[in-house]
């Protein structure tokens, strides 16, 4: 991901490290279906671990076209070589390689990453989300001052959701995605 997309995951892989190839499989060269991929890229399962995909658990024939991905003769012959090795093959745009940004680059569009983002804070469902919808709030008015000139609405929840029906039901994804990247959190 890195190499392919310049995105910085959360751990980072020691360039050298012999046995990196353990943590590799060519799931998506073949072995596991677009089926699986409606599955795995649903915007209800997001953030989900794989097994805590009710569709994905069991033995569904058609999530898996082939056997074997798994296994340490296939895991090295994926990963040829070490991490650094890996990654410098994605920045040329491996075609092996190719499909795996496609996939985690399909959660970063624009219809989804911010919604996403606002919907699952806002909610402080979580207990590192507490304490968002104040924050936000905050910052909001700032923006509201400093960008929309004290004209645009009175509350981000409002701003989030103008044009709605007045329910709070529909994202305005754009107006998310303005208040984002005047934050810095995106790009617009």
């Amino acid at each position: 991901i890195r190499g392919g997309l310049g995105a910085q995951l959360g751990l980072m892989p020691m360039d050298t490290d012999g046995d990196q190839w353990k943590g590799c499989a060519a799931v998506w060269g073949g072995a596991l279906t677009e089926v699986c991929w409606r599955q795995f890229s649903d915007p209800a399962n997001f953030g989900s671990a794989f097994e805590g995909i009710r569709a994905l658990r069991g033995k569904d024939p058609n999530l898996v076209a082939a056997t074997g991905f798994g296994s340490f003769a296939e895991s090295k012959r994926f990963a040829k070589g070490l991490p650094r090795d890996l990654e410098q093959r994605a920045a040329r745009g491996d075609d092996g390689l190719r499909v795996y940004c496609e996939k985690f680059a399909h959660f970063f569009n624009r219809e989804f990453l911010p919604r996403r983002m606002f919907e699952v804070m806002n909610a402080e469902n979580q207990p590192q989300y507490v304490g968002f919808r104040k924050a936000a709030e905050s910052l909001y008015q700032n923006y509201r001052a400093e960008v929309l000139c004290g004209k645009g609405e009175v509350s981000l929840i409002e701003y989030a959701y103008a044009g709605d029906d007045g329910f709070f039901t529909q994202l305005n994804v754009g107006n998310v995605i303005r208040y984002f990247s005047w934050l810095g959190v995106l790009k617009e």
